[in-house]
């Protein structure tokens, strides 16, 4: 344990050591940066009776800070490829290599620390430090990946998996685990995504879902964002993917629409402030009949995985200038998202390149 306290100190000393940005990009945070909003109101719960109500609470979260850009930081795109990752920047592709040896890579995150979480096949959750350290079990067979997040202004990194009735969240540190929130019987998690405190949660339930943003203590938030849908088809949502800006006041989500088969007929992206219900971007995404996943917002553009009847490719849309585009050259991509701070891995070490094992005292 105390190599993997170790390393998490020295992913906190160099991303410190990277300096604060300028903040010029909506949403990008900055060391300090706090979210809050004052109202605290009670609103109906679309899954209970017209008489009862759920409490949402104050999305008061000041105690949470978000870690800095360096100046003129542009977050490249973090790609799984089966075994291997690469990091996309501009027309560079960058091959990081296998860090998870022989393991197919289903979902991966960045720490905020200049490392990555992933989930491999099987529902094995591992985490890779910054500084070269080898990689740490954070679960297994006990719940999906969903993003890593801060628990507070400790930057105490944590990661959320999804768990048959809800979320749990478990420290990268030293493995705590607890339960975050429970959802109601025959909801599920569609999508999610953590930024500077706040959870936005895509549900999918026995009506058409909703979206819903939560606290670090696992405790349902108002902050405006769309109104829940009038379900013209239960059991389809209509919230497909979602993904918060870097200091949290901005969300980008897609909402679907379906064929009579049920399968999705199209997506549609939409971009909106929170506090002022602005609306950046919205548009449809994708082609029709692709399903649209891997939802990821840097401040300034959206990038999310088109899955079709060929195969997925890498969309990307700069909202100020309303265009999607096709990342070129990520055939068998499996999961995307921006790294929100620059990796710090070391070089991965070849096959057949490991280091000779130390003498023994018996073999001198």
């Amino acid at each position: 344990m105390s190599s993997i306290r170790s390393s998490s100190l020295l992913a906190i000393a160099l991303a410190t050591a990277l300096g604060v940005s300028a903040c010029a990009e909506i949403g990008e945070p900055n060391l300090g940066e706090r979210v809050s909003a004052t109202s605290s109101t009670v609103v109906p719960d679309a899954n209970e009776d017209d008489e009862a109500e759920t409490e949402v609470v104050s999305a008061d979260v000041s105690s949470v800070f978000s870690p800095p850009r360096p100046d003129g930081y542009v977050p490249g795109v973090l790609a799984s490829l089966g075994t291997t990752l690469v990091l996309v920047e501009g027309e560079s592709i960058t091959d990081l290599g296998e860090r998870f040896p022989g393991a197919p890579i289903e979902r991966v995150v960045d720490d905020f620390l200049g490392g990555i979480v992933a989930q491999l096949e099987g529902d094995i959750v591992q985490w890779l430090p910054a500084g070269g350290a080898a990689p740490t079990p954070v679960s297994a067979n006990n719940g999906r990946l969903l993003d890593a997040g801060f628990i507070d202004d400790t930057l105490a990194v944590q990661v959320f998996v999804e768990v048959p009735d809800g979320i749990d969240r478990i420290k990268l540190v030293d493995g705590e685990r607890e339960a975050f929130t429970r959802l109601e019987e025959g909801a599920s998690v569609v999508a999610f995504s953590s930024s500077n405190g706040i959870q936005a949660v895509a549900i999918g339930d026995n009506a058409c879902g909703s979206l819903a943003f939560f606290n670090t203590s696992g405790q349902r938030v108002d902050l405006g964002g769309p109104a829940d849908p009038e379900c013209p088809v239960p059991r389809r949502p209509q919230f497909g993917a979602v993904a918060m800006s870097p200091g949290g006041e901005v969300v980008a989500y897609t909402e679907v629409t379906y064929r009579e088969d049920g399968l999705p007929a199209s997506s549609v992206l939409t971009v909106l402030e929170l506090e002022s219900g602005s609306v950046l971007f919205n548009g449809p995404v994708g082609s029709p009949g692709e399903q649209i996943e891997s939802l990821s917002y840097d401040g300034r553009r959206v990038t999310f995985l088109r899955t079709g009847e060929t195969g997925r490719e890498v969309g990307l849309v700069t909202v100020a200038d309303q265009v999607e585009t096709i990342i070129p050259g990520l055939a068998g991509v499996q999961d995307v998202g921006f790294a929100r701070l620059p990796l710090l891995l070391a070089e991965p070490v070849e096959p057949g390149d490991e280091p000779e094992p130390e003498p023994t005292a018996e073999e001198n």
